[in-house]
């Protein structure tokens, strides 16, 4: 079966859409998701050592 110019265009474009899909819901956003979890982590953990440090800074005195 021969296809033609156009449907083998078609056919690649259409394979070249579905991997861009995957590739930004499989791989992309989770991998997004996941940095900004990392960020809301490193800030919770900063504010916790900000606030240690306070603690720490009162019973010095």
């Amino acid at each position: 079966m021969k296809l033609s110019k156009g449907m083998t265009a078609f056919i690649i474009f259409i394979i070249f859409v579905v991997f861009a899909y995957v590739n930004y819901a499989y791989v992309y956003q989770p991998r997004i998701q996941k940095i900004e979890q990392l960020d809301r982590d490193i800030e919770i953990t900063d504010k916790k050592i900000a606030e240690g440090k306070k603690i720490a800074a009162r019973l010095d005195l």
